[in-house]
């Protein structure tokens, strides 16, 4: 699914008037009835509806889902704030409609009027502002907001929640902004609506196809793409029926230091359900005998704590750099000849990352089409600055794409992937209760496995992101989101992939 700006929605809503053809006006009334429908549906039918709806097209939507409602005998009011000058055509249109059939069901407000609170236990359908909304809320619309926001009533914001702007932050206003316990969005996710700066006053998000015409999408790139099962599907690579573990991939991670051997042993076990044919592990001397007990279908390459002599298996496939190595000068030196050794596109994570944002001529070295795996933390290092908000982010993130010719995946809530042609992959799964220490490994895992099995590196991130998070959410439905921990992640790995290549045990 792609995800468009405000200006992209305007072009998808002339070219699917122009081309359907439709009128404006019978395009809002389809896209009022599928909001109806999902109401009638999901909400109780024996509450009072109230819907504040503001001067433009989203508010015709509001007014046209009022006259819907009180179509099928619910007791349904609309407030229409009236502060913005002259109201859109559609908008004047739906009004006309509805004070024409239901004229007790309209209550026009002027910008010196009081703005009626909604009642307790009514329910709340926000149609203020949807993707228009260039500046900040302001006169009876703020008023709404705030007095939506202060009822304690379920709200239904229609498109995006009223205050917060599609294409650029809102989060130091949050307070003037919409906080909805749904979120029914029309046709394609806009770029607010992926940013966890929003999630909470988003609520639940659902897409509903308004049947904007889909060839409108040639008339300009959309580099957002929301990562969906059926893009993964078509990436992942058949398994031979009579293939050997020669042909399946050889990844190498290089992981575990001293103290911090759990987190190469959870790469290893979560490459191991990656698909891959063969694993080898370069860890320290010292940490040897812990990775040959807890991992033993891995092989593995030991430096010395103080010789930082090293090679790469000959047929390594994919080699991943990071997860609990640590930073010692040891470590450091051990990094710098791998990356010289290795030459071409590798994984780097957690340590690793550290060791390049302290290092700016190995940073210069990374080979090109290299995936970086940061946090936010990790991230921020890597770019010597702090970032306010996720829209700047995602900027710094494709710079530094760009920068280093490198595929950056930067972990979180909506994960986002970028790519140096500037290509942004959001990715939908996981959960809160995966915000645990080893989560990170695991991923790194998965990933450096796709990649041996043959996955482009872009590829790999996608895929890998998708099945990390698919399995931490199986997991928090079996057992809760404080409960789960990293290793149940990878139990839970097998499970995904089932979900996905539609197989069962």
């Amino acid at each position: 699914m792609k995800i468009l700006n405000a200006e992209q929605i305007r072009l998808m809503d002339t070219y699917t008037i122009q081309n359907e053809p439709i009128s404006s006006l019978d395009l809002m009334e389809r896209a009022a009835s599928v909001c109806a429908h999902w109401i009638l549906q999901h909400l109780p039918k024996n509450q009072a509806f109230l819907v504040y709806c503001g001067g433009g097209n989203n508010g015709g939507d509001g007014l046209a889902i009022t006259r819907i409602l009180s179509d099928n005998q619910l007791n349904c009011k609309a407030i229409l704030l009236k502060s913005r000058g002259r109201l859109s055509p559609d908008n004047q249109a739906n009004l006309d409609r509805l004070s024409e059939k239901y004229p007790n069901h309209i209550l026009v407000v002027s910008n010196d009027d009081p703005v009626p609170s909604p009642d307790k236990g009514s329910i709340v359908i926000d149609a203020i502002f949807g993707t228009g909304l260039k500046g900040d809320l302001s006169g009876n619309e703020l008023v709404a907001t705030k007095q939506i926001n202060a009822s304690g009533c379920k709200v239904v914001s229609i498109d995006i929640p009223s205050g917060i702007t599609s294409d650029k932050t809102t989060q130091f206003i949050k307070n003037n902004t919409v906080k909805a316990n749904h979120t029914l969005t029309f046709q394609y996710l806009k770029p607010c609506l992926v940013m966890p700066e929003n999630l909470q006053q988003i609520g639940q998000l659902l897409v509903l196809d308004i049947g904007l015409d889909a060839r409108g999408l040639s008339q300009f790139e959309a580099e957002m793409e929301l990562i969906s099962i059926d893009l993964i599907r078509g990436m992942i690579k058949d398994r031979p029926t009579a293939g050997h573990k020669g042909e399946f991939g050889h990844a190498t991670i290089m992981a575990g230091g001293t103290g911090k051997a759990g987190a190469g042993i959870l790469a290893a076990k979560s490459c191991l359900r990656s698909g891959c044919g063969l694993i080898s592990l370069i860890v320290p001397q010292s940490e040897n005998v812990i990775f040959q007990s807890s991992v033993p279908e891995a092989m593995t390459i030991c430096y010395g704590d103080n010789r930082p002599s090293i090679s790469i298996p000959i047929k390594t496939t994919a080699l991943a750099v990071g997860p609990g190595i640590g930073t010692s000068p040891t470590t450091k030196e051990t990094l710098h000849r791998l990356i010289e050794l290795w030459g071409k596109p590798l994984i780097a994570d957690a340590d690793a990352l550290n060791i390049l944002s302290e290092s700016p001529e190995l940073l210069d070295k990374l080979p090109n089409g290299s995936l970086l795996t940061p946090h936010v933390g990790e991230f921020e290092r890597l770019i010597k600055k702090s970032t306010s908000n996720d829209f700047e982010r995602l900027d710094e993130q494709k710079a530094l794409s760009r920068m280093l010719n490198c595929i950056i995946l930067l972990k979180g809530a909506f994960t986002k992937i970028t790519t140096p042609e500037g290509r942004v992959w959001v990715n939908p799964t996981g959960n809160a209760g995966m915000a645990k220490g080893g989560s990170g490994d695991i991923l790194t895992g998965l990933i450096a496995g796709l990649a041996a099995r043959g996955h482009s590196i872009e590829d790999a991130a996608v895929i890998g992101a998708y099945l990390h998070g698919l399995a931490g959410d199986l997991c928090a439905q079996t057992l809760g989101m404080e409960a789960m921990h990293a290793s149940d992640i990878i139990e839970a790995i097998p499970q995904a992939w089932q979900e996905i290549t539609n197989q069962k045990l």
